[in-house]
C-alpha cells in the first residue's frame, strides 16, 4: 500500500477510523470537533474505538465515530464514501438514536446533553453556494431565526468542494479538509507553513505507519478492495436504472405514436358517418378533448342512429 493509497480522499474512511477514532489519539479528534463545530471541546472520550479485528466491509463499525466529552455533550463522526438518496434521514436517523440513547426508562428529561453529528461526505448536496464546503444545520424559527433548542447539530462537510491551495489555508477545518484531500503526498518534515503544527505531523505519522506494516496493509487493501467493489455496484446501479428509464420513455413514445394513429382513424370514421347522416362534422378541437373510450362510444352512438335510419 503506498502512502497515495492511504491518502486518497475517495479511499481515506479506514484511516480516518484509524487516525481519528483510536484512544490514542483524542487529541487530533477533539481540535477535529472543534474545527467543524466552532466551539470548545475538552476531555473527550471515544465510546466506540478504532478495533484492528474489524473488517474490511463492516461499514457502520470502521466509518463511525462516537464520542463524549466533560460536559456529557455527544458526537457521532463519519466519513460517507458511498452517500445515497437516503443520506439525511439517515443522518437524522442516528442523531435521534444517539440522543435517544442518553436516557434509561424513569430518567428525567432534564438530563439530556446535546448532540452533535458531523459527515464528511464525498459529494455535493447542496448547490446554492458552491463555494461553502461547511453546512451547519440546527433547530431554528425559519421566520425569526430564534433558536428553539442548541441540542441538535448537524454538520455536513462537502468535500469535493474545498479546492484551496495549501498557501490559501486560514482555518483549522481547511488544514483537515487538506490532509484528507493531500495526505498521501505530504511529508511531516517538509510541510507548507501554513499546516506546519504538531497534530498535523502526527496525523500523517499514523498514515505513514500504516503503511508500513504488513498486517495494517492486509487490512486496508481488503477495505479498498471492498470499495472498489461498492463502486462498480453503484455504477452498474446507475446504468441498470439509466437504461430502464430509457426503456420507459421508448415504450411511451411508441404507446403515443400507436394512440395517435388510432385517434386519426377514429376521427375519420366519426366524421364519414356524421356525412352520411347529414350532421354538422365535429371539429378537430372538439374531438381531441375526448379520450379513447369516449370516440369508441361516439362511433357506437352513430352507427346506430345509422343502422335505425334516424
Amino acid at each position: 500500500m503506498s502512502r497515495h493509497d492511504v491518502g486518497n480522499r475517495s479511499e481515506v474512511d479506514y484511516a480516518f477510523k484509524k487516525v481519528f477514532g483510536s484512544e490514542s489519539n483524542t487529541d487530533l479528534l477533539t481540535l477535529l470537533l472543534e474545527a467543524v463545530l466552532g466551539f470548545r471541546v475538552s476531555a473527550v472520550e471515544i465510546i466506540n474505538p478504532f478495533n484492528d479485528k474489524e473488517t474490511p466491509g463492516d461499514k457502520l463499525s470502521v466509518l463511525d465515530i462516537k464520542a463524549r466529552d466533560a460536559s456529557g455533550r455527544l458526537f457521532d463522526v463519519e466519513m460517507q464514501m458511498f452517500p445515497h438518496a437516503a443520506i439525511i434521514p439517515r443522518l437524522i436517523y442516528y442523531w435521534a438514536k444517539l440522543y435517544t440513547a442518553q436516557l434509561e426508562a424513569g430518567e428525567d428529561f432534564a438530563n439530556l446533553r446535546p448532540a452533535y453529528s458531523i459527515c464528511f461526505i464525498n459529494s455535493r448536496m447542496f448547490h446554492r453556494r458552491q463555494d461553502v464546503f461547511l453546512n451547519r444545520f440546527g433547530m431554528v424559527d425559519t421566520a425569526t431565526g430564534e433558536v428553539l433548542s442548541g441540542h441538535f447539530g448537524m454538520n455536513i462537510v462537502e468535500l469535493p468542494k474545498f479546492t484551496r491551495e495549501a498557501e490559501a489555508i486560514a482555518t483549522p477545518l481547511e488544514s483537515w479538509c487538506y490532509y484528507f484531500e493531500h495526505g498521501a503526498s505530504l511529508d511531516p518534515e517538509h510541510l507548507p507553513a501554513t499546516i506546519n503544527n504538531p497534530p498535523m505531523k502526527k496525523a500523517l505519522e499514523v498514515l505513514m505507519r500504516m503503511s508500513q506494516d504488513a498486517q495494517e496493509r492486509e487490512r486496508y487493501e481488503s477495505r479498498l478492495k471492498y470499495q472498489r467493489d461498492m463502486n462498480q455496484h453503484h455504477a452498474d446501479a446507475a446504468s441498470a436504472a439509466a437504461s430502464a428509464m430509457e426503456r420507459g420513455r421508448e415504450k411511451g413514445r411508441e404507446e403515443g405514436r400507436e394512440e395517435g394513429m388510432e385517434r386519426g382513424s377514429l376521427h375519420g370514421e366519426i366524421r364519414g358517418i356524421q356525412r352520411m347522416l347529414k350532421q354538422p362534422l365535429m371539429s378537430e378541437q372538439e374531438l381531441v378533448k375526448l379520450s379513447l373510450e369516449d370516440l369508441h362510444q361516439l362511433i357506437e352512438q352513430l352507427s346506430q342512429r345509422e343502422t335505425s335510419g334516424k
